[in-house]
């Protein structure tokens, strides 16, 4: 099969190819050329159109993770401006090239939980474990890009019946170069609005792996991450701690059995990609 994908050299891109060219043929489309890549790599922007056609021929899946990845160092305009034709500039090539399947990096600062402050308070959590039917607030020219993505890309099943799979992951962790884990745990209230979550890249790379490989029809949204939390708090001590008294706690037994337990119902992920994120802070500490 071969796969297109966008920011291909970036630091999550590099690892979805490294994973996908283990089995299959891998271009990498953007606006640099990594040494760390043994595929053939194309040079190009997402916001040119005629360069996306051309590098689209032949190919039966896109895997479209380039964009401008957080709100805070380039003004709000150009972040939206760029993540959001970028997608639709991706989507509308991919189509036109006759591409049957399309796996997006959606995020979860489309809740509006990440970025979400900016001079507002932070919308309420409405109940834990987060699926993809808790409402989405985002506040941020970062998160509002990634929605709006989605929407497009719903737009681009509709009408052509391409297959789309977006994925919402949090905080990517990569192998052998984990956060400073002292700081984290001295103050789990500086990482409440990503509800603690976190993936290990190898783990996100899988997920588009999959996706690419197993979804052959429909449009959905999947949720990843870690199996636990990145404190040592338990769950359910977090939960009381710094989030509102009227949240609701599902599968709360479940949370009792696995105190460490993650606030992100990874459900989805096992039953359409297959996977399950196994890959946690606590096995590359010991």
């Amino acid at each position: 099969m071969r796969v297109v994908v966008t920011g291909g050299a970036g630091d999550i891109g590099h690892c979805v190819v490294k994973q996908l060219a283990q089995e299959h043929e891998v271009i990498s489309f953007d606006q640099r050329v990594s040494t760390e890549l043994h595929c053939e790599q194309v040079v190009g922007d997402i916001l040119d159109l005629d360069a996306l056609r051309a590098v689209m021929k032949g190919t039966h899946c896109v895997i479209h993770l380039a964009a401008i990845r957080h709100p805070m160092a380039d003004p709000a305009d150009r972040v939206f401006h760029v993540n959001v034709m970028g997608t639709h500039r991706v989507a509308d090539a991919a189509v036109d090239a006759g591409v049957r399947r399309i796996v997006f990096a959606s995020s979860d600062s489309t809740f509006g939980f990440v970025f979400g402050n900016y001079g507002c308070p932070l919308p309420l959590v409405e109940y834990v474990p987060l699926d993809t039917k808790h409402p989405t607030h985002p506040r941020d020219p970062y998160g509002l890009s990634k929605l709006v993505g989605e929407e497009l890309l719903h737009s681009m099943h509709r009408r052509h019946g391409v297959a789309v799979t977006c994925l919402r992951y949090p905080w990517v962790w990569h192998p052998g170069s984990y956060p400073e884990r002292a700081e984290i745990e001295r103050n789990p209230a500086n990482h409440v609005g990503l509800l603690w979550a976190y993936i290990d890249a190898r783990d996100v790379a899988q997920a588009f792996h999959h996706a690419a490989e197993r979804v052959e029809a429909g449009f959905h949204v999947i949720l990843l991450s870690a199996p636990d939390t990145m404190v040592s708090m338990p769950t359910l001590e977090l939960v009381a701690s710094y989030l509102s008294a009227n949240v609701t706690v599902r599968d709360l037994s479940r949370l009792v059995r696995e105190p460490n337990r993650t606030l992100v119902d990874n459900a989805p992920c096992e039953t359409l990609l297959g996977l399950r994120p196994a890959r946690s802070w606590r096995d590359e500490v010991r």
